[in-house]
């Protein structure tokens, strides 16, 4: 469910959750992050966890667009909007 991009109202509450659980923040930093992917789930969840923009986007490229090895291989430091 990571793949989708939270174009509809429907889909960015699912997506608002996925980011939090997973990056482990609140719903507003989840939300602020989504905003800054441009609805990007994958590059949304790492830009919680404290990365930058281009950080997310080229970590994802050198792991093949796999969001899993991108968390184990940076930790998980959320943003302070837990």
């Amino acid at each position: 469910m990571v793949n989708l991009v939270a174009d509809n109202t429907k889909l960015h509450r699912r997506a608002i959750g996925i980011v939090a659980h997973i990056a482990q923040v609140s719903e507003d930093a989840a939300q602020t992050a989504l905003r800054v992917a441009d609805g990007q789930v994958k590059p949304a969840i790492l830009i919680a966890t404290g990365l930058t923009v281009a950080s997310a986007k080229s970590l994802l490229d050198q792991h093949g667009g796999h969001l899993g090895p991108c968390l184990t291989s940076t930790p998980i430091r959320p943003t302070k909007n837990r």
